[in-house]
C-alpha cells in the first residue's frame, strides 16, 4: 500500500527557526500539500504564499478553524505547547482530521490531558521517547528518521496505524 500526503498539512511556523526549518523538511520529504502557518513567536516569520499556504493563528474562531481543517483529510505538526491554536486537537477529532504529533523532549509536557487527542506521535529519536511521556505512558520508538528511504518507512507506518479498520 502507499499513501499520499498530498491532501494533509503541516502545523508550524514559518521561519528560520528550528522547527520552521524542520517543517519545510518534513513537508518536503512527505509531500504534505499544505502548510497551516502559525505566527513566530520568536523572530520575524515569513507569511504563507501560494494556494496551499494560509494562515493558523491562535484567536481564530473554532468554526474558522474547522473550515481550515476541513480542507485536509490529517495535520502534522511539531509539539511546541501555544504556537498553534488552543483548540486544534479538539476541533480536528471533531471534524474527523487525523492528527500526528512529533515531540521534542525539551519542550514537551506530557501531563497536559489535551494529549489523549491526538492521533499518533513519531518520535524523531529515541532519546524522544524515552524522556517523552503522554499521561503517564512512554512513548513507541520505530527508529525511523524522516529522510531518504527511512522517510518512505516512516510514511508507511504513519499511515498503517492511522487508517487501519476498527476492530
Amino acid at each position: 500500500m502507499t499513501f499520499d500526503f498530498a491532501d494533509w498539512a503541516v502545523v508550524a511556523r514559518k521561519d528560520n527557526t528550528g522547527f520552521g526549518r524542520a517543517a519545510a523538511d518534513v513537508r518536503r520529504v512527505l509531500g504534505l500539500g499544505r502548510h497551516f502557518v502559525c505566527p513566530s513567536d520568536r523572530i520575524e516569520g515569513r507569511p504563507p504564499e501560494g494556494d496551499d499556504e494560509c494562515w493558523l493563528r491562535a484567536d481564530a474562531s473554532e468554526q474558522e478553524l474547522a473550515t481550515l481543517l476541513s480542507r485536509v483529510k490529517g495535520i502534522l505538526f511539531f509539539e511546541t505547547y501555544g504556537t498553534w491554536h488552543p483548540s486544534l486537537l479538539k476541533v480536528a477529532r471533531a471534524v474527523g482530521v487525523k492528527t500526528v504529533c512529533i515531540p521534542t523532549w525539551e519542550w514537551f509536557r506530557g501531563e497536559d490531558p489535551m494529549w489523549n487527542l491526538c492521533d499518533l506521535f513519531a518520535c524523531p529519536t529515541r532519546d524522544t521517547c524515552d524522556s517523552t511521556q503522554v499521561d503517564g505512558r512512554r512513548l513507541r520508538f520505530d527508529g525511523l528518521h524522516y529522510r531518504d528511504a527511512a522517510a518512505r518507512l516512516a510514511s508507511q507506518w504513519i499511515l498503517d496505524q492511522l487508517v487501519q479498520p476498527a476492530a
